[in-house]
């Protein structure tokens, strides 16, 4: 049984006020897949965006915008897919020395990468590459990675159907359409 003063703290919990949230894009599901605490903030990788937050209170400090190019927009929707579809997920949020992110996402189902520079709060794109076998076409694809002293390791498919399966690190790789390669002695 609840002690009087329980009540007051459950009332004190549940009030509106008390309770920050972060709700991202209103207007589209965002996806959300990722978090990256850097520092005092938090990085969330979704649709078309890394919203930098902060741990305090959740307010978004600041935001990466990426978007798709209208060409491959175009290209994903000629192979069939939708518009919802053919934006640039984030699926890979990582941080690349003591200066540096490494954002890759789904673009359209063209997989890319870019390395920003941050500097005092300032992200500058340094390269941009693509991200085949590094993350997925398909923002429905499920994929895993890990960033492990300066070396990417991703697990997701390798081409735009997601039939091939890959273990991925530069310049090594699983063996293409071989769902036994992990299993050899």
């Amino acid at each position: 049984m609840c002690q009087p003063h329980c009540q007051s703290i459950v009332r004190q919990v549940t009030r509106a006020e008390d309770v920050f949230r972060f709700t991202g894009n209103e207007t589209h599901t965002d996806y959300f897949r990722l978090m990256l605490r850097d520092g005092n903030y938090l990085l969330v990788g979704g649709r078309n965006h890394v919203h930098n937050l902060s741990l305090t209170d959740l307010t978004e400090q600041q935001r990466l915008t990426w978007y798709s190019p209208d060409m491959d927009v175009k290209m994903c929707q000629v192979k069939g897919k939708d518009e919802e579809n053919c934006q640039n997920y984030v699926r890979i949020l990582a941080k690349s020395g003591q200066n540096g992110l490494l954002v890759c996402g789904t673009n359209a189902f063209k997989p890319m990468c870019r390395n920003y520079d941050v500097h005092a709060g300032n992200y500058t794109v340094t390269n941009e590459k693509l991200a085949k076998a590094l993350c997925p076409f398909d923002p429905q694809h499920n994929s895993t990675y890990a960033y492990v002293d300066g070396e990417l390791f991703t697990g997701t498919v390798a081409d735009f159907t997601g039939m091939d399966p890959i273990i991925y690190r530069e310049p090594l790789q699983t063996e293409q359409y071989d769902s036994m390669s992990l299993n050899g002695k």
